[in-house]
């Protein structure tokens, strides 16, 4: 099974960013189908400003203080922050969470880049816009507890929204790990969503919002309208317009209301996402 880099998990794309760019809560539950509900709580005793400084060449590697996965790609985060002016910092207190998907009784963890670390002076360099990133989720290969300071160690199993609940789906079709139901928390963009494991990583297939179950694209396009249009609450003609964009606008077309002909977009990170008429945005029926 193919194993990916944990840098590339760590810098989200568009849609990354716009699918699971929910609200912070504090803490959620993680519900199994034959287990009670858990609640995660924050790992105690993780410095991010100590994996900087383990980064960089200044300290010994702590796995206490700092997992592996948090040193990956840091020092080139560190020079990225300073080329754009700023200064990378790390908290004193981390944020991250612990996690058993798939009831092996070994934890998978969750966190955010922007949440335990900032580009002072640059403070939306690493931001996902007015909502909050996703979380990074990760799993150690091997071994008990905390894991070494080792890359080889760990492997990314894809980026989870932050919610209010996730339950387990039975996947028949692909081990090892089940499907993820996700409860959004507080958010304009989803209801509930629903992850698929491919078999190397998790991916976003589709959500309901406002009773609206819409299929997401593999991938979104980024599009601009052929004139000035209204993005809409809910895919119906006579649905509030919850923003009004010029032709200059870029939209990522993010997925495909079931059984109508409505599109799921969002006008950019800091936007709510919202409907448009799919020939509003592709006026040729052979485009997209």
């Amino acid at each position: 099974m193919k194993k990916m880099k944990l840098k590339q998990w760590l810098f989200f794309n568009v849609r990354n960013c716009v699918v699971v760019a929910l609200s912070v809560v504090a803490s959620f539950s993680v519900q199994a189908a034959t287990a009670p509900a858990q609640s995660l709580v924050v790992i105690p005793g993780i410095e991010p400003a100590y994996c900087l400084k383990v980064a960089k060449g200044a300290a010994q590697a702590n796995p206490a203080k700092c997992p592996g996965f948090m040193t990956e790609g840091l020092a080139a985060s560190a020079k990225e922050c300073g080329e754009v002016g700023g200064t990378l910092n790390g908290e004193q207190q981390g944020t991250v969470y612990s996690v058993d998907i798939d009831g092996d009784g070994q934890p998978e963890y969750l966190w955010q880049f922007n949440a335990n670390f900032a580009c002072e002076g640059a403070a939306s360099y690493f931001s996902c816009g007015s909502s909050s990133c996703p979380f990074a989720l990760v799993r150690r290969q091997s071994g008990e507890g905390m894991p070494k300071q080792s890359d080889e160690q760990w492997r990314a199993l894809g980026t989870i929204p932050i919610t209010s609940s996730i339950t387990p789906v039975p996947n028949t079709g692909v081990p090892h790990f089940p499907d993820l139901q996700i409860g959004c928390e507080e958010s304009s963009f989803c209801d509930t969503a629903l992850l698929h494991w491919n078999g190397e990583q998790y991916e976003s297939i589709s959500v309901v919002l406002h009773s609206v179950t819409v299929t997401l694209f593999p991938s979104s396009a980024l599009v601009s309208p052929p004139q000035a249009v209204g993005v809409l609450a809910s895919p119906a003609r006579n649905s509030t317009v919850i923003g009004n964009y010029g032709a200059d606008a870029i939209f990522a077309v993010l997925g495909h209301v079931v059984g109508t002909a409505y599109l799921l977009v969002s006008p950019c990170n800091a936007c709510a996402a919202g409907f448009i008429e799919r020939q509003i945005l592709y006026p040729n029926p052979s485009d997209k």
